[in-house]
């Protein structure tokens, strides 16, 4: 109706997609609150986004960066100041394994744990990032601050990645960007080798190696 909407196929999806959410999740979980508000948030952006210019999306991108940083700083300093794990048995089992970082993960007022903390930080680090370099605008504050949420929510894996990912756009910058891939492979394994032994004997990763080996075996093993 007066052209301010137009169809698109991924648009479309994330529709169903929202509605089959709807119908299999419980309305009252976290999980489903988060998951059916961004499907929301994707089907309105994606069916007017042919009707925003360039500078106003980059504005609205960076505000939203913004806010979704002053958040991710909050949540880290109620996390700090107010540390938890679920049980004693948990508690003991962290003592033991010298892994007591982890009660600075569980009480995220936003999420079940940090580490959906840390992968927001990283998306949203490199969505400001992209706009900024779209635009060839620094925001040097804000992505300092959105990479210190990342780094706050003590997530490895985020932190890791963001690294990783950081340097390997500064990699396809470079002139000499093909000259160099094979020593960005190298150092991908090394850093990925070196990471797995370190935390050989750490539970998170433990489950991580788990959670691989069982869908290898689900893959292999399940019929068409």
């Amino acid at each position: 109706s007066g052209g301010e909407v137009r169809f698109r196929i991924d648009a479309a999806l994330a529709f169903f997609g929202l509605l089959y959410v709807s119908v299999v999740s419980n309305a009252i979980e976290g999980a489903f609150i988060n998951l059916s508000l961004g499907l929301l948030g994707y089907i309105i952006v994606a069916s007017t986004l042919w009707k925003m210019d360039q500078s106003y999306l980059y504005e609205n991108v960076i505000k939203a960066s913004w806010l979704v940083a002053i958040l991710l700083i909050a949540d880290a300093g109620y996390r700090f100041a107010n540390p938890m794990v679920p049980t004693l048995e948990e508690l003991n089992f962290y003592e033991q394994s010298d892994s007591l970082f982890y009660l600075y993960k569980f009480n995220s007022f936003m999420f079940a744990d940090s580490n959906t903390a840390g992968l927001l930080g990283m998306q949203v680090f490199f969505l400001a990032l992209g706009f900024s370099h779209f635009h060839e605008k620094s925001n040097k504050l804000l992505l300092l601050i959105l990479f210190l949420t990342v780094l706050l929510s003590i997530s490895r894996a985020a932190i890791l990645a963001t690294i990783l990912s950081f340097v390997f756009i500064g990699f396809t910058k470079s002139k000499y960007f093909y000259r160099l891939m094979p020593l960005l492979v190298i150092c991908v394994v090394l850093a990925a080798a070196g990471v797995y032994i370190y935390f050989l004997d750490d539970p998170s990763n433990q489950e991580r190696f788990s959670i691989f080996l069982n869908a290898n075996f689900i893959f292999f093993s399940a019929s068409l």
